[in-house]
This record gives structure tokens, C-alpha cells and sequence, in this order.
């Protein structure tokens, strides 16, 4: 058995292909679009992100947005560095998502209860005149009846938004770590 003379480095999966980005898998570039506009959505969220989550976490995420951006285009460019460095940022990403929760629970919460308390104080001014106490009463009814299914909503979208986090940053980690996958990166 006479073995082959390599001359150069070996070449990945992608440069045997020819390196034309049709030849490598469909799922680099969908994962890859996604986390671009998903950071391009926190970047432009960041002053409800301050309201909810604090400066902190909100300049966090804001950097971590920011350099997924600067990943995904090497990833692109099938950098190995690229691949790896988008695996350590969805397991930060994770995480803090889990570690935050109460926090965000709490801040979507109170963004919540304020953001109704302006809508309903207008409501409240145009019935000020309001003599019957019977009405009165009901309109104070009304008001928690509302208040209950605002928080109710703005539980579910935090707890979707914090499972639909938790799943697509699982979902990175495995497919970037897959031996398939990995192959394509030099």
C-alpha cells in the first residue's frame, strides 16, 4: 500500500468543495443569518433592555450582540476560531438566561404594571366625574381584571422569549458541534 504525498496543509471539507458557499451546509448560513438578526434586534431593544434587565445585563448583552455579529461573519468565512467562539457565546448566553430569570420575570413585570398604570390613568381621567359608587366600584374591578391578564401576558412572553433563548442556544451548540460540521472549518 503506497501512501499518498501530501504537499501544503490538508484542506477542510469546505476548500475540497471548491470553497463556494453553495457547498457547505444550509444550516451555517440559517443559524448564521439568524444570529445576526437576533443581535441586530437586542442592539435595537436596548432601551427596553434597561428598563427590564438593569445596565448591567443590558450592556452584556449589548457586547455580546455586538461581537456575534463580528463571529457570524467569519463563520462565514469558515474560520474554526469563528465556530468555536459562537459555541462559547451561546453557553454564556444560556447561562445568564437561566440565572437571570427572577430578574427578568420581575423587571418584564414592573414594565408591565407601569406601562398599564399610564394607559389606565387616562382611562380613569376621562370617568372622573363618575358620581355612583356602584360604577366606581366596577371600574376599580375592571382595572385588577385588566392588571391580572396584563401580568399573565407579560409572564408568557418572558417565559417563551427565555425557552425560545434556551432552545436556539442549545441548538447552536450542538450543530457547530457536530464532527460533520466541524470539517468545514479550517
Amino acid at each position: 500500500m503506497k501512501l499518498k504525498n501530501r504537499v501544503g496543509p490538508k484542506k477542510n471539507a469546505f476548500e475540497r468543495s471548491g470553497g463556494a458557499a453553495s457547498s457547505y451546509p444550509v444550516g451555517i448560513r440559517v443559524f448564521g443569518w439568524l444570529i445576526i438578526i437576533g443581535s441586530l434586534l437586542n442592539i435595537l431593544a436596548m432601551p427596553v433592555s434597561l428598563n427590564v434587565n438593569g445596565v448591567l445585563i443590558s450592556v452584556f448583552y449589548f457586547v455580546i450582540s455586538a461581537f456575534s455579529i463580528v463571529v457570524v461573519v467569519n463563520i462565514f468565512k469558515m474560520k474554526n476560531w469563528a465556530r468555536i467562539a459562537i459555541i462559547v457565546i451561546s453557553v454564556l448566553v444560556m447561562v445568564e438566561t437561566l440565572a437571570s430569570y427572577q430578574r427578568s420575570v420581575k423587571g418584564g413585570r414592573e414594565e408591565a404594571i407601569r406601562q398599564f398604570d399610564a394607559a389606565f390613568a387616562k382611562v380613569a381621567a376621562s370617568h372622573r366625574n363618575i358620581n355612583n359608587p356602584a360604577a366606581r366600584n366596577r371600574l376599580e374591578e375592571s382595572r385588577e381584571a385588566s392588571l391580572k391578564a396584563v401580568l399573565f401576558s407579560a409572564d408568557s412572553t418572558i417565559m417563551a422569549g427565555i425557552m425560545l433563548s434556551i432552545s436556539f442556544n442549545c441548538a447552536v451548540i450542538i450543530y457547530f458541534s457536530r464532527r460533520r460540521i466541524r470539517e468545514f472549518f479550517t
